[in-house]
């Protein structure tokens, strides 16, 4: 127990507890348009389009929102979350947690979390990301900041 409360602790402090803002040298591009292919478990593919907006950058540290939409077969449904991205430079481990919703024959709420990999370019603006999620199951996608 006094392991995992030093973890988060030091979880904490890594992403929040910095005093000083450091100045960017090129500018945070926030906002970030995704599209995602997936497969749910029995093999049915997915397509879903995300927006996703950085509410707080610290360092290499982001947390923020996004939200989206996803088509399977003939149903539809729609994913708000926060989640977060840790790492430097040009990789970034991405958590994530929200709602799923499907919209498409009736309404029903599910928990939505993900863990994956982003793998940034060079300019800062396009990225990779490959994952674990739900309602995508495993997911591959691109994404272009701006």
């Amino acid at each position: 127990m006094k392991k995992l409360l030093l973890v988060q602790f030091l979880w904490v402090t890594n992403f929040y507890g910095s005093a000083q803002t450091i100045e960017p040298t090129e500018r945070l591009h926030k906002n970030t348009i995704i599209a995602n292919v997936g497969y749910l478990p029995l093999f049915t593919p997915t397509v879903s389009f995300q927006y996703e907006r950085v509410i707080v950058s610290k360092r290499e540290n982001v947390l923020g929102v996004s939200l989206g939409l996803g088509f399977v077969k003939d149903w539809v449904y729609t994913f708000p979350r926060i989640y977060g991205l840790i790492g430097k430079n040009s990789s970034s481990l991405e958590l994530g947690l929200g709602v799923y919703i499907e919209v498409a024959y009736g309404y029903g709420i599910y928990p939505s979390p993900l863990i994956g990999y982003r793998h940034m370019s060079d300019s800062k603006r396009r990225y990779f990301r490959v994952g674990i999620g739900y309602p995508e199951a495993i997911y591959v996608g691109i994404g272009f900041r701006f």
